[in-house]
Order: C-alpha cells, then sequence, then structure tokens
C-alpha cells in the first residue's frame, strides 16, 4: 500500500466528516479546530517520507523475523517519542498564540491535538509491517476499521459534546481529538493478536542476523528520502500560514471582530478547502500511473521523453480548465447541496481556480525532486513561500479598496506563488532535459479556446437550466445535468478531431 493510497484514504476521510461536522456543530465557533486540525495535518506529514515496507524489502523472508520484529518496535517507538517532542513544541506555540494573537484556549486545544500525532505515523507503520509480511487483507481491513471507528466517534463524540453535554466549544473541539487515539488503540489490538503476536513471525535471532544492526536501520529509515517530508510541508504549509496570517490582518489590520474573522476562517480553510479538494484526489487517482510513466522515462534519455512530458500536461490542463469551469458554474448548487445554502459558494470557485495551479505545481515539484539536487528543490520551494509572504498583505489590501472579498487577496498570493514556483521548476527541469516547450504553446491556446467553447456552451444552458436550486434534489439533478452536457462536449469533441485527423 503506497503512501500516496493511504494519504487519500484519510483525506476522503476528512471530507466525509465535513457534512455531520456541519450539522452537529451548527451555532457553535469551530474556528480552533479549524487551526488545530490544520496544523495537526501539517504535523502528520512530517512522517510521510517512513516506509519501512519498502526499506526492508530484503528481510522479507521468514529467517529475518526478528530484524523485522526489531525494526518494527524500534521505528515505532521512535515515532512515538518524536511525536512527543513535536507535541511538546506545539503545545508551546499555542501559548505563543493564546497570548500574541488573543486565541483564547487554543493552547488546550493543541495540547490534546498534540497527544494523538503519533497516531496516523504508527498506524502507518503498522501498515508497512502488514504489507511486508503479506497480511494484505488485515491491512485492508485494519484501514476501514480505523477510518470507521474515526467517523463514528467524531459524529456520536460530537452529538453528545456539542448537544447533549453542551460542553464549551474548545473542550468539544479537543475531546475529538481523542478519536483519533481510540481508533488507533483499537486496531493496534487487533494488530497484535492477529499478526504480531502470531507464533510464526516470532522467532530467535537467527546467525545471519547477528550482523545486522537494527538500531542503525531505523535511523536510516528515518533519515533517509527525508526530503519526501521537507517538500510536503512546505506546499502544505501555505494553507495553515493562510489561516494564521488572515487572523492577523482581519482582526488587528481591519478590525473585524473575532466572530467575524472566524466565521470567515471556517467557511474557507474547513468546508471550502475540503470540498474542492475532492478534485485533487480524483486528479491524484487518474493520473498518478501516468505520472510515474513520465518519471521513470524522463531522466533515462529516452527520446520520447519530451512528448510524454508535453503529453502528460497538456492533458492534465485540458481536463482541470474542464472541471474548474463546470464547478464554476454549479459551484452554487454543490455548496447548496452540502450547506443548505449559497451565500459562500464564491468561495469554492476560488479553491477551484487555486487547486488548478497547486495540481500542476504538485506534479512539477515532484519531477524537479527526481532531478536529485536538493539546493535547487530547495530554493525553488522557498521562493515560492517568499513570494506568498511578500504578496499576500499587499492583496489583500487591493482586494479592500476595491470592495471584493479579503480572501481572494490570500488565494491570488497562493496562485502566484505556485506559478513563480512552476516557473523556475520547469527552468530547472528544462536545463536536465532539454525540453522543446516553445512548439507547445499552439497546443496550449487550442485547450484554451476549447474550454472557452465550453463555458460559454455551459452558459447558454444555464437560461434553460436553472443553477440556483431550492431543494437538494434539485440542486443534484442540476449538478448531473451539467456534468452530463460536459461529458457529451467532450464526447463530440474527440469525434471531430478523428474526423479532421482522419
Amino acid at each position: 500500500m503506497s503512501v500516496m493510497y493511504k494519504s487519500r484514504i484519510f483525506a476522503i476521510l476528512n471530507i466525509i466528516i465535513i457534512i455531520p461536522i456541519f450539522i452537529i456543530t451548527k451555532g457553535h465557533n469551530i474556528f480552533l479546530y479549524t487551526l488545530s486540525f490544520s496544523l495537526y495535518t501539517l504535523l502528520t506529514i512530517l512522517f510521510s517520507h517512513i516506509d519501512i515496507a519498502n526499506y526492508l524489502v530484503k528481510y522479507g523472508h521468514d529467517k529475518f523475523n526478528y530484524t523485522v520484529r526489531k525494526v518494527y518496535k524500534l521505528t515505532m517507538v521512535s515515532c512515538f517519542i518524536l511525536s512527543i517532542i513535536i507535541g511538546a513544541l506545539v503545545s508551546l506555540s499555542g501559548l505563543v498564540l493564546q497570548s500574541l494573537l488573543s486565541i483564547d484556549k487554543i493552547f488546550i486545544v493543541y495540547l490534546v491535538m498534540s497527544l494523538s500525532i503519533f497516531t496516523i505515523p504508527c498506524f502507518n507503520i503498522t501498515l508497512d509491517y502488514l504489507k511486508l509480511k503479506k497480511y494484505f487483507k488485515l491491512k485492508n481491513v485494519l484501514l476501514t476499521i480505523y477510518c470507521f471507528f474515526n467517523f463514528l466517534y467524531i459524529v456520536i463524540g460530537g452529538i453528545i459534546f456539542f448537544r447533549v453535554l453542551k460542553l464549551e466549544d474548545y473542550l468539544s473541539i479537543s475531546l475529538l481529538y481523542l478519536g483519533n487515539i481510540l481508533s488507533f488503540i483499537i486496531t493496534y489490538l487487533i494488530f497484535y493478536f492477529i499478526a504480531f503476536k502470531n507464533k510464526k513471525n516470532r522467532s530467535l535471532k537467527t546467525r545471519e542476523e547477528q550482523k545486522i544492526n537494527c538500531k542503525k536501520i531505523v535511523k536510516e529509515i528515518f533519515s533517509n528520502n527525508i526530503t519526501i517530508s521537507i517538500v510536503n510541508v512546505i506546499k502544505y504549509f501555505i494553507f495553515y500560514f493562510g489561516i494564521i496570517f488572515l487572523y492577523i490582518i482581519l482582526t488587528y489590520r481591519y478590525h473585524y471582530n473575532y466572530t467575524e474573522v472566524t466565521n470567515v476562517i471556517n467557511n474557507v480553510y474547513f468546508y471550502g478547502i475540503r470540498i474542492a479538494y475532492i478534485i485533487v484526489i480524483v486528479f491524484r487517482y487518474v493520473y498518478d500511473d501516468k505520472f510515474l510513466e513520465l518519471k521513470n522515462n524522463l531522466f533515462n534519455k529516452n527520446n520520447d521523453e519530451n512528448k510524454l512530458f508535453i503529453s502528460f500536461f497538456n492533458n492534465l490542463i485540458n481536463n482541470l480548465l474542464s472541471i474548474v469551469i463546470l464547478i464554476s458554474v454549479i459551484a452554487g448548487d454543490i455548496w447548496f447541496l452540502f450547506f443548505n445554502n449559497i451565500t459562500d459558494c464564491p468561495i469554492l470557485i476560488g479553491f477551484m481556480i487555486l487547486f488548478f495551479f497547486f495540481i500542476i505545481y504538485s506534479y512539477i515539484i515532484e519531477i524537479l525532486f527526481q532531478l536529485k539536487n536538493k539546493k535547487k528543490l530547495y530554493i525553488t520551494l522557498f521562493i515560492g513561500i517568499i513570494v506568498k509572504i511578500v504578496l499576500i498583505m499587499p492583496l489583500v489590501d487591493a482586494m479592500y479598496r476595491m470592495g471584493y472579498n479579503l480572501i481572494y487577496g490570500d488565494f491570488i498570493s497562493s496562485i502566484i506563488c505556485y506559478i513563480v514556483t512552476i516557473i523556475i521548476s520547469l527552468f530547472f527541469i528544462n536545463f536536465k532535459c532539454k525540453l522543446n516547450l516553445t512548439h507547445n504553446f499552439e497546443k496550449i491556446l487550442t485547450i484554451i479556446y476549447e474550454n472557452i467553447i465550453l463555458c460559454f456552451i455551459l452558459l447558454i444552458f444555464t437560461f434553460l437550466v436553472s443553477i440556483r436550486a431550492s431543494s437538494k434534489i434539485q440542486a443534484l439533478f442540476t449538478i448531473i445535468f451539467y456534468i452530463a452536457i460536459t461529458v457529451i462536449y467532450f464526447i463530440v469533441n474527440k469525434k471531430i478531431k478523428r474526423l479532421k485527423n482522419g
């Protein structure tokens, strides 16, 4: 089970919970959950490079049972200790935010959240162990159980904490994080009694294992490919930074009250981002295999590498543009379907445009990573971060002067950050692979032209089928209708191209 697949499962879980949380917490302020959960996601990404299954593949035979078990236990203990250290630092940062930014009770929430940091990395390590020992069915069962219990705890716990006991918001939010710990304990106990305690996997150290240094292996597991985690943290740091900076700007520069600021941030960075992120998951699912083929061939001096690169990104850009246009047209119906109102649907449109560049940025960064030049990679990423930091304030000010929602300033600063990073990355990649990108300009114009036609067609249909739903059934029908129109357009467009080429 790849890290990407596991991350998709957890991402889907985080998306699914937004509906029950919206219903359960109606009338409550969940800003502390939005802020802490964004940081929690960022911290668990710190461990994304740890993969004992791939590292221990040479020890997968029965004669190395002792080594595999020892490395697994040491990795789990190391991960737990590291999580505690990180948790202590996180709790201190909560004190800083509480005192400097007057975010009341954030220390308590961060403290409880920090106790659950170890759960996802330790759970992933356990899945890696099962993969190595070929417990494939149990691995899938544990993943299902973990997600199910986590979802169940949030729903039932949320009802009890927010509705029945009517605890203060910060206490209810803090208690929600205990679901991660409870889910981990349940799945780990199942794993322990079925797989780890199994006599087949328990044996004394063999002659071949006498010279194996398990502590050294664990150190290598934590140090090897650490760049993967650093890159992922930088990629997602932009969103966490956006929350903090928006809070500061709206509170201290424009003097919004706490309720106004937190409502804006909750709608954007808790609800809006999760709905829009569905598109990221779908595109990663569809394109990851094709992208793997591209990476494998790009730096192998393959004569077709230029063709592969251009073909992949042309296809990606074309489909992304079409989805952005489609979602932008039916954003009101999607928002109504989830939240029974259309007030904040422009947020979804903003995120769709943002994620258009984010997906391209993610793939380009992964290709740059393949160059195995950490200096170029870090320079590129940090330039992007600096661009974000420098531009966010003037762009928010510009939105304020023009009378637009201030959140668009944050969106635009992130988009420019991604564009700058993409351009610099392409420069380095082109220097290595000698890609001929200038000849692709005409194809990009064709892609834009075809999507303008799609946009025009969808807008015409808005006069026939209203995009302002008055019920959830109507909203669902409208969404299906416009998706069907988009699919039909693609089919007809392909047939026209075949006739022209044929």
